[in-house]
């Protein structure tokens, strides 16, 4: 989140700007709707009305979640590489799932191999974190993204490895009053 600092720069001088931090799952296992309320809510306790929601990653997922399901609230909303979409796993991911006990000893070195040893649930340390975690990565919004109306401008990195360009293709198409770049 603190990449996004240059960017609330930029805004605050021009856009009365807030960067409220989400709640972190320490207590209690969250899902998409928690952090969508969290958002609703501190929109409702700061008198902001017709915001512009400017969501990255998980923020995008959000971000479109509550112009789905709110369309009134937002007056627009920015994606930048947005975690909306979701893919089923690759067979052979699910073939070494079958046998995760097995090779848990060696998941930490063929993650480094892999170049994944930095991923976010690699970090993760409580169960809590972790299945919080699967639950939002588990959140697909692909079949509600088309109700949106809400004018959205996508933004995405040509060279992005976590969310793939192809995916906000597939959100600019599935949002009707949406720009990509």
């Amino acid at each position: 989140w603190e990449s996004l600092f240059p960017l609330v720069d930029s805004l605050k001088n021009k856009y009365q700007v807030y960067s409220p931090n989400l709640p972190y799952p320490t207590k209690r296992i969250l899902i998409l709707d928690d952090y969508c309320q969290f958002v609703l809510d501190f929109i409702k306790k700061n008198n902001i009305t017709k915001p512009i929601l400017i969501g990255h990653s998980l923020g995008g997922a959000i971000s479109t979640k509550i112009a789905t399901d709110y369309p009134n609230i937002v007056s627009k909303i920015i994606l930048m590489s947005a975690a909306s979409i979701r893919h089923e796993l690759p067979s052979h991911i699910k073939f070494f799932q079958k046998f995760s006990k097995i090779l848990h000893p060696l998941r930490k070195p063929l993650l480094k191999l892999l170049n994944l040893d930095a991923s976010d649930y690699i970090i993760l340390k409580t169960d809590i974190e972790k299945q919080t975690f699967r639950n939002l990565i588990h959140a697909d919004q692909s079949k509600t993204l088309s109700s949106i109306n809400t004018p959205t401008l996508i933004l995405w990195g040509d060279n992005d490895k976590s969310t793939p360009i192809a995916d906000g293709q597939l959100i600019n198409k599935l949002i009707n009053n949406s720009t990509f770049k």
